[in-house]
């Protein structure tokens, strides 16, 4: 999604914050209206299928965390995330339940 995010921002078509745009668009279906205004407008050809694949469109209710977001919510031994690092997971009240893929 912050893929798709950075591209429509550079592009001036989308300028609210990033975080805006995942309560927005970040669930299938919510991203399918922002699928049909790219579709419609020949900025994206591929199937619904292949945009949440692409951009990471993730199911209600499990949520991607950056490494920043993972460093506001997990003190590392070390301090500092090394490479690109993605967690997902989902939340139950006000606890996070994470899944780390590399």
């Amino acid at each position: 999604m912050e893929e798709l995010y950075n591209q429509l921002n550079k592009d001036g078509k989308y300028t609210k914050t990033f975080e805006e745009f995942q309560v927005q668009f970040g669930t299938p279906e919510k991203s399918k209206k922002l699928y049909s205004a790219l579709n419609q407008a020949g900025d994206y050809t591929k199937s619904f299928d292949d945009f949440k694949v692409q951009f990471n469109v993730l199911p209600e209710g499990v949520i991607e965390l950056t490494d920043e977001q993972v460093g506001k919510t997990n003190d590392s031994a070390s301090g500092s995330s090394c490479g690109v690092r993605k967690q997902y997971g989902f939340t139950i009240g006000k606890w996070f339940i994470g899944i780390k893929r590399d």
